[in-house]
C-alpha cells in the first residue's frame, strides 16, 4: 500500500511539473519573448520609436571651438544628417541641398539653460522674425532616462518646440559631427551649406535678432 501511495505521489508531482512547463512556454510564446526592460516600441506605420535614433553623417565633421570668434570652421562645408525623428519618421538635415539656410538647435532635456531658451526660440518664431530663407531643426541629444524631464519626446512636446526634432544617437553622433560643447548649441549654416556661426548658451530674443540680422538682410 505505501508503494502504491509513493507511486501515485510521484505521478501527482510529474503531472504538476508539465503543466507548470506548458504554461511556461505558453507565456513566453505570447510575449514573443520580449525583454519588457526595452523601451522601445513600434510605431503604427512600422517605424522604430525610441528616445534615441541611428544617425549617419555625410561630410567632414566639425571641430569644436572655443568661441564664435575664433571658429576655425566658419566658411567650411557643414556635414549633413540622416536620421529620425522620435517616432520613427525619417529626417535629413542637408546644409545646401535645399538653396535655404539652416539653423540647428542642439538641445538636452536636462539642461536648465535649454528649458528657459526653448520659450524664447517660440516668442522669436512667433513675432514673425524668422528669416523666410531659413529652415530651423531642433537636436535631441545627450539623453540620460536618470535626469530631469526624460523622456525627451513627451519634454519636447510638453515645451511645444515649434520646428521638427531629430533624435540624436545613444552616442550623439549629431552633436559630435557639429563639434557640441554645451548646450543650447546653435549652428547657423548659408544657402550653399558653409558655416556662418556656432556658439553655445543661452541667447536672449535681441541677441538672436541681433545674430540674424548680421546674416540675413530684410527689405
Amino acid at each position: 500500500m505505501a508503494q502504491n501511495t509513493r507511486n501515485k505521489n510521484i505521478i501527482i508531482v510529474a503531472v504538476i511539473v508539465i503543466v507548470v512547463a506548458i504554461a511556461a512556454v505558453i507565456a513566453i510564446a505570447a510575449t514573443g519573448g520580449d525583454d519588457s526592460s526595452n523601451t522601445n516600441t513600434t510605431s503604427a506605420n512600422g517605424a522604430q520609436v525610441s528616445e534615441n535614433q541611428p544617425v549617419t553623417v555625410s561630410g567632414d565633421p566639425l571641430a569644436p571651438f572655443d568661441t564664435p570668434e575664433n571658429d576655425t570652421t566658419i566658411g567650411t562645408q557643414a556635414p549633413g544628417l540622416q536620421g529620425f525623428t522620435f517616432d520613427g519618421t525619417d529626417l535629413s538635415i542637408t546644409p545646401g541641398a535645399t538653396g535655404r539656410a539652416t539653423m540647428l538647435v542642439f538641445l538636452a532635456h536636462w539642461c536648465p539653460h535649454c528649458n528657459a531658451e526653448i520659450p524664447v526660440l517660440i516668442e522669436w518664431k512667433n513675432s514673425g522674425a524668422v528669416p523666410d530663407s531659413l529652415d530651423v531643426f531642433g537636436v535631441s541629444t545627450a539623453v540620460f532616462s536618470d535626469r530631469d524631464n526624460y523622456p525627451p519626446s513627451k519634454w519636447v512636446a510638453d515645451m511645444k518646440f515649434p520646428w521638427p526634432v531629430m533624435a540624436d544617437s545613444e552616442t550623439n553622433t549629431a552633436a559630435a559631427a557639429y563639434g557640441v560643447r554645451g548646450f543650447p548649441s546653435f549652428a547657423l549654416v548659408d544657402a550653399q551649406g558653409e558655416v556662418l556661426y556656432r556658439a553655445d548658451g543661452q541667447k536672449s530674443l535681441a541677441e538672436i535678432n541681433a545674430i540674424m540680422d548680421a546674416f540675413f538682410t530684410t527689405t
